[in-house]
């Protein structure tokens, strides 16, 4: 079994026999078509085994939209992974791992903090439209 010759996000092939197709029926529902049970390769050792498999960093965008939402209003690292766990049932069934928030997290800060400046200018211009006496003045570095 080969691997697709041109990039299909509904189809996955990965050099194993095993196999399971669905299709879709008429009223929108799904169901298995074809499935061979076939696996050649070794199954994961352990529970921590599965930590390093690469779908394991992967945050939908609704996890990461709840992330954003929760760390601009604070909260801690510690407690993001625990309010995700809720929705998830446990901790343990968080489909990711913690690192992958810290990483998500830290994305999140480098993308908030690159307009702090333009925002910060953007609340003293409305001040100033509410008050003409507010003055303030700004010193710009070599990078502008």
């Amino acid at each position: 079994i080969g691997k697709p010759l041109q990039s299909n996000s509904r189809s996955t092939r990965c050099g194993f026999p095993a196999l399971m197709q669905v299709l879709r029926w008429d009223d929108k529902g799904w169901y298995i078509c074809e499935h061979k049970a076939e696996d050649n390769h070794a199954v994961s050792v352990n529970c921590m085994e599965k930590l390093h498999w690469k779908s394991h960093r992967h945050i939908d965008r609704y996890t990461r939209d709840l992330v954003k939402q929760l760390r601009e209003n604070n909260i801690s690292l510690s407690k993001v992974y625990s309010v995700v766990g809720s929705f998830f049932g446990y901790v343990k069934e968080v489909p990711f791992t913690k690192r992958s928030l810290k990483t998500l997290c830290g994305k999140l800060n480098r993308e908030q903090s690159k307009n702090d400046a333009t925002k910060t200018i953007e609340v003293f211009n409305a001040m100033r439209a509410e008050d003409p006496e507010f003055k303030y003045s700004l010193q710009v570095d070599s990078d502008g």
